[in-house]
């Protein structure tokens, strides 16, 4: 009886750690720390160097040109300021080069930021309903078809002209 006992004890205090230690396991937990008498609590509670927060790289400017339009102007980050790029794209085109159409403004955002990670430029514009994330805008068709070709396997879909 008295075996049984300890055998349920064992059974449930083991079950009790495994709960601990994939659940509430604080991140910076170590064992060959744990019987460490020679630091105090305020030293054990410091973060180790390789989890501290990494510097973040530079945010490209955000240039606010209407209330419809945002241009984002990438910066060199070698800081040479003779390489900036000054490239914006006319809306008002009649051919615009869309590579998504978002209901949610932060939707395009993230699409936005996902063609500045590619190295080209963007524009969210609200057309209609929805917010649209444009790449290039050209007068002539043939040139909005040649930059959406292009750009076919460059995002997660094909990108489409839109007539305005």
């Amino acid at each position: 009886m008295v075996l049984k006992i300890f055998q349920w004890l064992l059974y449930l205090t083991s079950l009790g750690l495994f709960i601990w230690f994939i659940f509430f396991k604080p991140s910076n937990f170590e064992l060959q720390h744990l019987f460490d008498f020679e630091k105090t609590k305020h030293e054990k509670n410091i973060a180790r160097e390789d989890t501290l927060i990494k510097p973040i790289k530079k945010v490209p400017e955000k240039i606010k040109i209407d209330s419809t339009l945002l241009v984002i102007q990438p910066k060199d980050l070698n800081n040479n300021p003779s390489e900036d790029l000054d490239i914006t794209i006319n809306t008002n085109n009649t051919y615009l080069v869309l590579v998504g159409s978002f209901g949610q403004l932060p939707n395009a955002q993230k699409m936005l930021r996902q063609v500045e990670a590619t190295g080209l430029n963007g524009v969210v514009k609200k057309i209609g309903r929805l917010h649209r994330v444009i790449i290039a805008a050209s007068m002539i068709e043939k040139d909005a078809i040649a930059v959406k070709n292009r750009h076919k396997k460059t995002f997660g879909e094909v990108p489409y002209v839109l007539k305005q």
